[in-house]
């Protein structure tokens, strides 16, 4: 999926995004009194950017949040789910198996066939193998 697709995405679910300096982290997801926010640090771009706000919409779509006080079991549990909708949303595993088939095999290649980090399709990669 495109980035501009992400954002059309992101609209059409009533999620808002904007970019904010961010310098501890790089993106956020909160759920206020129903209404979705998604902040991206206002330095990500191109791959990185697409896979923050991937992750980030994974949380909302997903309806997987938690807070400061949630046990890390439910921390746990939120984060897989937002990256699990991540990688099969810019990585989908038929589109995966077709890049291999045609020779592009390795992570970095991968990558940027796909247009994602590598750290994300190391990840997409680990995802598909143990299913």
């Amino acid at each position: 999926m495109e980035t501009n697709a992400l954002y059309t995405l992101a609209r059409e679910n009533g999620v808002t995004v904007d970019f904010f300096p961010l310098p501890l982290c790089k993106s956020a997801c909160v759920n206020v009194d129903g209404r979705d926010f998604v902040a991206l640090d206002s330095t990500v771009r191109g791959s990185e950017e697409r896979v923050y706000l991937a992750h980030e919409l994974g949380h909302c779509l997903s309806a997987a949040f938690y807070n400061l006080h949630s046990p890390l079991s439910s921390r746990g549990k939120a984060e897989n789910k937002a990256k699990a909708w991540a990688i099969k949303t810019l990585v989908p595993i038929a589109d995966l198996k077709k890049a291999m088939a045609n020779g592009v095999c390795d992570t970095e290649n991968l990558a940027d066939h796909f247009g994602v980090t590598e750290a994300l399709m190391e990840q997409a990669l680990s995802y598909y193998s143990n299913k």
